[in-house]
C-alpha cells in the first residue's frame, strides 16, 4: 500500500466504507504512539502489521474518502 491508495471495508450488511491512505511508516514493536485516538475530528483507520523481518511494525494510516 502507498499514499493515495484506496481501502474499502465492507460491513456485514454490504455497506462500503471508503478510506484513502495518507501516511505509511515503520515503528519499533513497542511503540504504541500510532494507536493515538487524536484525529482532529477526522474519521481514521489504522492498519498495523509486522514488517518483512518481524522486528518492526508497519503502520498504514487512512482517512475517510469522499
Amino acid at each position: 500500500m502507498e499514499k493515495g491508495d484506496n481501502v474499502i471495508l465492507l460491513s456485514s450488511k454490504g455497506n462500503e466504507l471508503r478510506y484513502k491512505v495518507y501516511d505509511k511508516y515503520v515503528v519499533d514493536e513497542t511503540d504504541m504512539s500510532c494507536t493515538s485516538q487524536e484525529t482532529d475530528g477526522k474519521i481514521e483507520l489504522t492498519l498495523i502489521t509486522c514488517d518483512n523481518d518481524n522486528t518492526k511494525r508497519l503502520v498504514v494510516k487512512c482517512r475517510v474518502s469522499n
